[in-house]
């Protein structure tokens, strides 16, 4: 290693940065290191989350093993995570008390659940992130059957955008299948006057069918004002009892951006060109949900944090080597949404398209994307010191 190497930190494992990480020799020809650090050793797929719930797809299928992963690639990984960036020191102070120099940084740390203001979840309520809560939510409602097998379930699903339909769809399908006989009521609770607000009406109402079909009452207009313990309670003071919540009331960024007086959106989202990089920061990038690009209004989804991934792995290579930097296109992205095990709504545009064939091709693409991710440690799994 010489003097002019660069420290490239890598704070937080997602879409983007585990097409960084496949691409650290290439970055490490052009002269620089990569560190990734990350709370956890595992990063678990959110494309393929809420299909765990109807058993479509196990613990393995959806997990990345990030040590295994970082020691193939040689990326140095630190299991901590950060609570402070010090820009002006080009300096992170981790949760542990590690104080960790960087050349150049990148963010891809996605978001947090939005809990209804001032509220504290309790037992029996989950927040669709992080990603790993869809297990436990699985694992709850199995426990639940178990316990009671003639005891009807009540679960309620906080949110009508992509994640609470999906969740809700999978949930009245593992259901069905494990609770024939007792019986279960899956509620799916909006705000806004119909489902996937902001999507085409078309989703809408084939998302909205698809629901009554599978047995998920819908209630729109239904603003939450807190989750307690075995009940849900809104805005006008109507109470819903519940054994299980599962919180997908969008998303919010975390307050790190914010502390350290970096540029954000009224989320707290950083704002970046649309080469990734901020403005007043050339040295910081950042990709994904914790991102706002200017003068773009992309939704939060994984189909776009994807994209963004290889152009941020381009661009790293490009400031090491002192060339212009590329532009994200901004081109329309298909979304794919699983409605339970027979369905699935394809959206590009305005363009809509359902079908069991759609959810093959979901099955197919998402398997496909996360394989080269999916690699098995050679050597004992060692976490390497950074500084």
């Amino acid at each position: 290693m010489t003097p002019e190497t660069k420290h490239i930190l890598l704070i937080g494992a997602g879409h983007a940065h585990l097409q960084v990480m496949v691409q650290a020799k290439t970055l490490a020809r052009a002269g620089a290191r990569l560190t990734l650090v990350s709370p956890e050793p595992f990063w678990f797929y959110p494309n393929m989350a809420t299909e765990v719930l109807s058993g479509h797809y196990s613990l393995a299928d959806f997990r990345v093993d990030l040590r295994a992963l970082t020691e193939r690639y040689g990326v140095a990984l630190v299991l901590d995570e950060v609570v402070s960036l010090l820009p002006e020191h080009r300096k992170v102070l981790t949760r542990m008390g590690r104080m960790l120099d960087y050349d150049f940084i990148s963010f891809n740390l996605g978001a947090q659940s939005s809990e209804p203001e001032g509220d504290v979840l309790v037992d029996g309520s989950y927040p669709l992130t992080p990603i790993r809560n869809i297990i436990e939510i699985r694992n709850e409602v199995e426990t639940l059957l178990e316990l009671e097998p003639d005891r009807k379930l009540e679960a309620m699903v906080l949110g009508g955008g992509p994640s609470g339909v999906e969740t809700a769809c999978n949930l009245a399908s593992l259901l069905t299948e494990r609770a024939p006989q007792a019986g279960w009521t899956v509620t799916l609770l909006e705000a806004k006057a119909r489902v996937l607000p902001g999507l085409p009406d078309q989703a809408a109402r084939l998302a909205a069918q698809q629901l009554e079909r599978v047995g998920v009452l819908v209630r729109t207009g239904a603003e939450i004002q807190h989750v307690q313990s075995g009940r849900v309670v809104l805005d006008k003071g109507e109470t819903l009892p519940c054994d299980l919540a599962v919180v997908a009331m969008g998303t919010r960024v975390q307050d790190l951006f914010i502390q350290a007086n970096l540029l954000t959106d009224d989320a707290g989202a950083l704002l970046v060109e649309r080469t990734l990089r901020l403005r007043d920061h050339p040295e910081i990038f950042a990709a994904g949900d914790c991102t706002r690009l200017w003068k773009m209004d992309l939704n939060r989804s994984g189909e776009f944090a994807a994209a963004e991934g290889p152009l941020l792995a381009r661009n790293l290579l490009a400031v090491l080597r002192g060339k212009s930097l590329k532009p994200y296109s901004g081109r329309a992205r298909s979304m794919i949404i699983s409605l339970g095990p027979r369905d699935a709504l394809w959206i590009k545009g305005r363009h809509v398209i359902h079908g069991t064939w759609v959810l093959a091709w979901k099955h197919r693409r998402d398997r496909r994307w996360i394989r080269p991710f999916q690699v098995r440690s050679v050597s004992p799994h060692s976490v390497s010191p950074a500084s």
